[in-house]
């Protein structure tokens, strides 16, 4: 984070509409000046024993939505970070025989080494700001891979403070730097570049595809948006479905913000004292922001989930 140069941009709270932070909005020039430090750290990162870029994650794993879901989600924070790290430690090459082919014979042996790409453009989204962070950064730097992190527009403080506490533990400069954009800036810039020698985009299908299209010849690692279904039969509990769709068992709320279609297959069950719409009205409250366990915190979300 320390090359670039911050801006100004803001996010807001859900319920008061208070400022809660302020973030650089990153520019062309500050893509220059990341992965010019980013070249730079992955040099030494890539050049730094397993065993000892596995204690930074570990330092750092010690260290807007719902309370529920934020609690959760940092507690399996850390324990992503700490698995990350071991696995940093475990990648082993194979050992090849190379008795197949004439002029060869058993007295040689081939062997692979696995090293890491280099630099790493990772590129999130908003309904897990902290997890589907961490789900790229994590093994990348575990694996020796310098991070350019690009996270989403509307939740780019849980980003900056995950990358805080990486540096906090010892990181060296310009293995992990955070730019926050709007738009194709930075993010295709980032992309383009050849420097970046693999992507992971983790979003909509349509900004999937695009990037696909203009990456050029690196290494992609792409998860886009689908549907989720909810199926709701006649004859089911009504309050018990609507229960399951608060966020806990189908992630209903936050797919829905997510841009994620969730999908009735019957409508109008009105049989009966309670409706589905009456059983999931305290749902509506959660995804709308009216209750103390929001789930879609951002008022960016809160309009795109109630429009």
């Amino acid at each position: 984070m320390a090359p670039v140069e911050p801006l100004i941009g803001s996010r807001w709270q859900a319920f008061d509409g208070s400022t809660v932070g302020t973030v650089g909005v990153a520019g062309p020039e500050d893509v220059e000046v990341a992965f010019a430090a980013a070249e730079r750290g992955a040099a030494v990162w890539r050049r730094t024993p397993a065993h000892e870029r596995m204690t930074i994650p570990l330092r750092a794993a010690e260290s807007g939505k719902t309370i529920t879901e934020a609690t959760g989600e940092a507690a399996r924070s850390g324990d992503l970070i700490r698995l990350a790290a071991f696995e940093g430690t475990q990648l082993y090459g194979e050992t090849l025989p190379l008795d197949a082919n004439r002029g060869t014979g058993q007295d040689k042996v081939g062997f692979t080494l696995r090293r890491p790409c280099g630099v790493v453009v990772a590129i999130t989204p908003f309904n897990h700001p902290a997890l589907l962070v961490l789900h790229t950064l994590a093994p990348a730097l575990a694996a020796g891979n310098a991070v350019v992190l690009e996270p989403a527009t509307s939740t780019p403080l849980t980003a900056l403070e995950l990358a805080e506490c990486f540096v906090d533990a010892g990181l060296p400069e310009g293995v992990l730097l955070v730019l926050v954009g709007v738009g194709a800036v930075p993010g295709d810039a980032l992309v383009t570049d050849p420097r970046a020698r693999k992507i992971s985009f983790t979003g909509a299908t349509a900004t999937g595809e695009h990037l696909a299209r203009v990456a050029g010849v690196k290494k992609l690692s792409l998860e886009w948006g689908a549907s989720c279904p909810f199926v709701v039969l006649p004859d089911a509990d009504l309050e018990l479905a609507a229960g399951a769709h608060d966020g806990r068992g189908h992630h209903g709320p936050v797919a829905l913000a997510a841009g994620q279609d969730a999908r009735p297959v019957r409508t109008g069950l009105r049989d009966g004292p309670l409706t589905f719409v009456d059983a999931a009205r305290g749902v509506a409250d959660v995804l709308a922001g009216r209750s103390p366990a929001a789930i879609a915190n951002p008022d960016w979300n809160h309009r795109k989930a109630t429009a």
